[in-house]
């Protein structure tokens, strides 16, 4: 079994000292599934060792006692989840109680998959090594559940990690047994996938690159992701509740998108301007009877408050011919909404005015303002800020459809106290009508009709952006403005994305 250790130190400052770097080999390796990676606090990796070497558990107490390596990889397993916990905790959690942050929830029927049946005795064999200790809580009920939570002793308080690659094929094997692909929707889209080719040598320079930075959490995610393009096993491919398809390319790092080509290609981006908001039109006009059907079915499925006639009464409302809803449909149909937006808080609200925010650029602040205008839209009337204030008076019909679409919406998911979200809580209506709606006119209109016509075209889709190659962009682009021009009745901005780490 081949081992390969690259020592690291990671501080609270996210700074990685004496890296030595991952070679475009070993990245091959672990992208194609033949090696895997852990990170591990390096007091804990010489305690482990030396519970192994000075109190090694008996022959037949447990599997993989009699081979030392296989342990270790599996002990290791369980340390990898618990290193990679405490370095997101000492960074995300600060508000936490000091039992909370230390404590990680490890699910016993999630472990039982990966480790088999002795994964009792793995941990126990970490506990009475005096490695690991744990809280001895879990319960589950209705609403709310809990597994036993772990974490390290307290004598151990380094804060330096190690990288670990291991070959351990059985691991491997097993690992993979527990993977559940799902290419039962949009199969079309599924198998385009399998044409993605990886350059090895720019994605080491971006992984090293994330290595120097500390960012040990993000590299094993993004490993892990861009295995799952070479490998249907452990592909990321789901549809949400609101029917948005979840693929590698969506839950990667931009940077990472560099490094796919297909015959030779660099991937290019199609990106729908202002998408979201765009879609709040169609809820004030009366549209093709295919649309406003689906709407309605969307509207009714989301929140059961709501009657069966909704689009039509919101149809009725006369919103259409109100002076701030030509405004707004003015803004989105000319992709200038996030710009209104910035300047207007910039000069009413001293949004984006602290010293932090002096050297953003204004692609950076337009990002900001997007994020903003969506916190505004999806959360619940009665939980307002000085932001959803301003566009209430500003947008009044806009924001009375909104509360009206969110009625018995009050719960955020991450709210505080009596405003957390839980289980059984109405989620924000408006999210699953937007996103839903837009998930039908990409998948089911544009990249329907595009695959029809041309089934051997590259095509990806990122939510509301769709990636292809530089020879098939004007075809999806006169795709788009088609069924936009159907549906809208106009066409939509789009900006092309060469450069995805900048995008």
């Amino acid at each position: 079994m081949d081992i390969s250790t690259i020592s690291m130190t990671i501080q609270l400052n996210d700074k990685a000292n004496n890296l030595n770097a991952i070679n475009a080999k070993q990245m091959k390796s672990l992208v194609e599934g033949n090696s895997f990676l852990f990170v591990v606090k390096n007091d804990i990796l010489g305690a482990v060792d030396n519970a192994l070497f000075f109190t090694p558990p008996t022959n037949g107490s447990m599997a993989f006692a009699a081979n030392p390596q296989k342990l270790r990889t599996r002990l290791l397993y369980i340390v990898d989840n618990l290193s990679r916990s405490r370095i997101k905790t000492l960074k995300d959690n600060s508000n936490k109680t000091e039992d909370l942050k230390n404590t990680t929830n490890l699910k016993a029927s999630y472990l039982k998959k990966v480790l088999g049946h002795d994964y009792k005795k793995y941990l126990d064999y970490l506990i009475d090594t005096r490695i690991i200790e744990t809280d001895n809580r879990y319960w589950h009920y209705e609403h709310s559940s809990k597994s036993k939570g772990y974490s390290f002793s307290p004598n151990y308080d380094d804060e330096n990690y190690s990288i670990i690659i291991i070959n351990d094929r059985q691991f491997k094997r097993q690992l993979a047994k527990n993977s559940k692909p799902n290419s039962d929707k949009y199969g079309e889209l599924y198998h385009k996938l399998d044409d993605i080719d990886i350059d090895y040598k720019r994605a080491k320079d971006i992984l090293n690159k994330d290595l120097a930075s500390g960012k040990f959490l993000k590299i094993k995610r993004e490993i892990s992701i861009l295995s799952g393009i070479k490998k249907q096993s452990i592909r990321v491919w789901k549809t949400g509740k609101t029917n948005r398809l979840y693929t590698p390319l969506c839950c990667i790092q931009k940077s990472y998108r560099q490094c796919l080509t297909v015959n030779g290609n660099s991937l290019v981006g199609i990106d729908i301007s202002n998408s979201l908001p765009l879609i709040i039109i169609l809820l004030f006009s009366k549209n093709k009877r295919e649309i406003q059907e689906l709407i309605n079915e969307r509207i009714i499925t989301s929140n059961k408050n709501l009657s069966s006639n909704t689009v039509y009464t919101m149809s009725d409302m006369g919103g259409v011919e109100r002076e701030d809803v030509a405004e707004y449909k003015e803004m989105v149909k000319n992709g200038t909404l996030y710009t209104y937006l910035l300047k207007a808080w910039e000069q009413d609200l001293n949004y984006l005015s602290g010293a932090k925010y002096q050297y953003l650029t204004e692609d950076k602040k337009i990002s900001k303002t997007k994020k903003k205008l969506l916190s505004i839209m999806f959360r619940p009337e009665r939980i307002e800020c000085k932001y959803s204030k301003w566009f209430k008076h500003r947008f009044p019909t806009i924001m009375s459809l909104i509360s009206y679409i969110n009625t018995g919406y009050t719960k955020m998911r991450n709210g505080c106290g009596y405003n957390k979200w839980k289980k059984g809580d109405l989620e924000c209506p408006l999210a699953r009508v937007l996103q839903s709606t837009e998930a039908y006119i990409i998948l089911d209109l544009i990249c329907r009709n595009l695959l029809s016509a041309n089934p051997d075209m590259p095509l990806y889709t990122i939510h509301d952006c769709i990636a292809t190659t530089d020879e098939f962009i004007q075809q999806v682009k006169e795709e788009i403005n088609k069924v936009y021009v159907d549906v809208f009745g106009f066409a939509p901005k789009m900006s092309i994305i060469q450069d995805w780490a900048q995008s």
